[in-house]
């Protein structure tokens, strides 16, 4: 007999994927294919500037950043911006000497979370499947971003 507490958990997220409209967003060179104000799939240094139009699914960097195959790392203070629609966003992120992120959601403070090791990190516990445009501000260099993911 399995216990109750095993098969259903106390804290599992919920969540209809039929209803999630974004899919898992690559910061990489190798697989940055939603890299909208970049060059999607070119490693290196890039300054970008976010724009005024912001499209569902289509990433936007501000600041310096180093892309490698894998991720996207800040060279000081930085923005990312993406449109989805989804109920839960995550972030597989890391920083070496750990830093804080500010999250956004439609344009209001939402929380801080503190990026050190690399691990997944939830951004955002919503409560509907609509759109909305998260916008993280990262205050200083060295985060390194490898993926978006939605539930």
């Amino acid at each position: 007999m399995i216990p109750e507490s095993i098969s259903d958990p106390k804290n599992k997220i919920e969540f209809s994927s039929g209803s999630v409209g974004s899919p898992e967003i690559y910061f990489g060179s190798a697989r940055n294919d939603y890299l909208a104000n970049g060059d999607a799939g070119r490693s290196g240094s890039q300054t970008l500037t976010i724009p005024s139009e912001i499209k569902l699914n289509n990433l936007y960097l501000g600041g310096s950043w180093s892309i490698t195959s894998e991720d996207a790392s800040n060279n000081g203070e930085a923005d990312v911006v993406f449109k989805y629609k989804a109920k839960n966003v995550y972030i597989v992120a890391s920083s070496s000497e750990g830093g804080d992120v500010e999250v956004y959601v439609d344009g209001k403070l939402n929380k801080i979370i503190f990026i050190k090791d690399e691990m997944l990190y939830k951004l955002i516990e919503g409560g509907d499947y609509a759109e909305h445009t998260l916008m993280l501000k990262i205050k200083k260099g060295g985060v390194g971003i490898f993926t978006f993911t939605f539930g």
